[in-house]
């Protein structure tokens, strides 16, 4: 309203000329270049002052054309825009219009025709503004949820790629293992090595679970599990300027054009969102509804938290296996204990090395990053700016320094975003000389009773 009062001020200080009548602009056509400008004809005559309020409209509109029709999502460019526009052109419309019947009233002429005419087309300007901006606002959300699923869709390739090049080893490795288990006495070298191949893809099968299920999370949080229906104020706003014809039926013929054009054009980006929807969907469905691992027969049907279940029993028969045949040594009982004691002190480092995997390895760090991007969507920097756009404030000046507390707000996010990824970064390469050392030394100890350093 503030800014609207200033437009309008602004307006009434400036010496308006009277035009001569311009045409109609069509939607499509050009915007002038610098704002609405009236010519000069002659003293103000009731005909030319209202050829001076539809020649404000008239240039409104196109300019209001251009900035549906432009590729920015800029919200300077769209919302703010088009209220900027809107303002200027309802101001040069009110001041015509007032001057006509302050003119008329003058001359003491009837003012009902101008009175009818006015109100007829105030109501088909107060909607262009209305849901304009209610438009122009849920294009520009729309943008950004476009933008973040092609993102995931372009991820996506890479994501399932890692999962199934795991998973795919797990399953070759879990069917030498039930070979393995099918022979009367296998060489106790062939199970330790065995052993030490399941338990690396069993750490690889436990970052997939994981990886899967904070993804799975992701996209009910952030997308829905199904595709969203057009936005109720959005749609309304739409089928208002589908109808307009019917819903103004005294206003000219071209500018009804205007929103009738426009309306088809967001329909055409939301049939575009549909189909970027459509196809993030054939792409996550089958994961969110856990289908995804039907190809994979020993993890078919398991929660993704569950995963490692299937590699636990094939670790657990291979190390059944492993003291049977050790059984033939003579001193049998030294050597099951001490491989007992074996087992326990390396399950230990194993949950030691699994826990590390799961915090610092390349899924982690994808999350990690992934998940600061999420936050930066999260702190709603665009709705917080229209907030400040469409807000009440004593004066622009107080406006503008909200928005410029706003963009600091927003610099600081990133720095701190920034801070948190390198500190993850240091704390990872500090862990990771831990787990180096932890290898080496597990190393040497298992070397004595005959072991590799795998992991059993």
């Amino acid at each position: 309203m503030n800014r609207r009062i200033a437009c309008l001020t602004l307006v009434l200080s400036m010496t308006l000329a009277l035009p001569a009548f311009a045409q109609v602009l069509p939607p499509g056509e050009p915007i002038p270049g610098e704002g609405i400008k009236l010519h000069r004809s002659g003293l103000d005559t009731y005909e030319e002052l209202r050829k001076d309020a539809m020649q404000a409209v008239n240039e409104g509109l196109a300019r209001l054309d251009a900035v549906v029709k432009t590729k920015s999502r800029d919200k300077k460019l769209n919302e703010d825009l088009w209220e900027a526009y809107c303002d200027e052109m309802f101001g040069t419309w009110t001041i015509k219009n007032d001057r006509t019947e302050i003119k008329l009233t003058a001359e003491k002429k009837d003012l009902k025709e101008q009175q009818a005419y006015r109100s007829m087309n105030q109501k088909f300007l107060d909607d262009i503004r209305d849901s304009g901006v209610q438009i122009m606002y849920w294009r520009g959300k729309l943008y950004e949820d476009r933008v973040a699923l092609e993102s995931a869709i372009e991820d996506g390739p890479e994501k399932f790629k890692m999962y199934d090049r795991d998973l795919k080893a797990a399953v070759r490795i879990l069917d030498d293992v039930a070979k393995m288990l099918g022979q009367d006495s296998p060489a106790l070298k062939d199970i330790e090595t065995l052993l030490g191949s399941l338990v690396q893809v069993a750490d690889r099968v436990w970052t997939v679970g994981i990886s899967m299920r904070v993804t799975v999370e992701r996209i009910e949080q952030s997308y829905g599990k199904e595709a969203p229906a057009l936005d109720k104020k959005a749609e309304a706003a739409l089928k208002r300027w589908e109808s307009a014809k019917e819903s103004f039926p005294g206003v000219m013929g071209l500018w009804l054009d205007f929103p009738v054009l426009w309306s088809k054009a967001m329909r055409k980006e939301w049939d575009e969102f549909v189909k970027v929807r459509k196809s993030f969907d054939e792409m996550y469905q089958p994961l969110v509804k856990g289908t995804w691992l039907d190809v994979y027969a020993p993890f078919k049907g398991k929660d993704y938290d569950d995963l490692t279940t299937v590699t636990d029993r094939a670790r657990g028969d291979l190390r059944a296996l492993r003291l049977k045949v050790q059984s033939r040594d003579a001193d049998m009982e030294k050597l099951r204990k001490a491989y007992e004691e074996e087992d326990r002190i390396s399950d230990g480092e194993r949950k030691v090395v699994q826990e590390h995997a799961g915090k610092y390895g390349p899924y982690a760090e994808r999350e990690m990053r992934l998940a600061s991007v999420a936050r930066e969507h999260e702190f709603g920097y665009r709705d917080k700016s229209l907030a400040i756009t469409r807000g009440k404030y004593g004066s622009e000046e107080e406006r503008r320094q909200a928005q410029l507390k706003l963009d600091d707000e927003l610099k600081k996010l990133r720095e701190k975003e920034k801070a948190t990824v390198d500190a993850w970064l240091k704390e990872k390469a500090a862990e990771d000389g831990k787990i180096a050392k932890l290898l080496e030394a597990r190393k040497a100890r298992r070397a004595k009773l005959g072991l590799t350093g795998d992991f059993d």
